[in-house]
């Protein structure tokens, strides 16, 4: 079941170790996901912290969203956005991670004079195939233009850190099938 808390053991500066609990929802593809998370650094003492408050060295989170989305990302502010279809927008540290189990992994991260973004297909229990159309724009103008199957998607961008970036993505459901981990996957 997609529904319930999935947790993560995330390695910070100081090397101690807090546990995130993030929950969620799931029909198919929800709009709903948790805005804040539960750090415990003693079993007895709990804080909620909001996403955008967060200063991890590594971080995980997991999020659900009904199509189309669209991802928007300014260096200067490290951070990105999450515009959800029904307009809700989620925060994260440019350096978190995205993921869905079936879907996607998203990373962005920053280092110095550049941010390296890539997509790439998560390694899923069961092959989601859907069509896709994909826009990259850096700048406001667009830079890379993708129509195909989510099987086949996997972009590699190096951005300037003074250029603001904005994903967007289009996707329908097209089949499911079983996974094949060699062709499909890569760490």
């Amino acid at each position: 079941s997609y529904n319930g808390c999935y947790n993560y053991h995330i390695p910070l500066k100081n090397k101690n170790t807090i546990k995130v609990s993030l929950t969620y929802s799931d029909k198919l593809h929800p709009t709903y996901i948790t805005k804040s998370i539960q750090v415990s650094r003693k079993p007895d003492v709990k804080v909620d912290y909001e996403l955008t408050n967060l200063s991890l060295e590594e971080s995980e989170f997991i999020f659900a969203s009904e199509f189309p989305f669209t991802l928007v990302g300014h260096p200067s502010k490290q951070q990105i956005k999450l515009f959800t279809k029904d307009n809700n927008v989620l925060n994260f540290p440019l350096r978190g991670d995205i993921v869905h189990e079936n879907v996607w992994m998203i990373k962005a991260y920053n280092e110095q004079t550049k941010l390296s973004f890539f997509l790439s297909w998560n390694k899923p229990s069961l092959i989601w195939i859907y069509d896709v159309e994909m826009v990259l724009t850096i700048g406001g103008k667009p830079h890379i233009e993708y129509q195909g199957t989510s099987l086949t998607i996997l972009h590699k961008v190096k951005l300037n850190s003074k250029e603001p970036f904005k994903v967007s993505y289009k996707l329908s459901l097209k089949s499911m099938g079983e996974p094949e981990w060699d062709k499909y996957y890569e760490e």
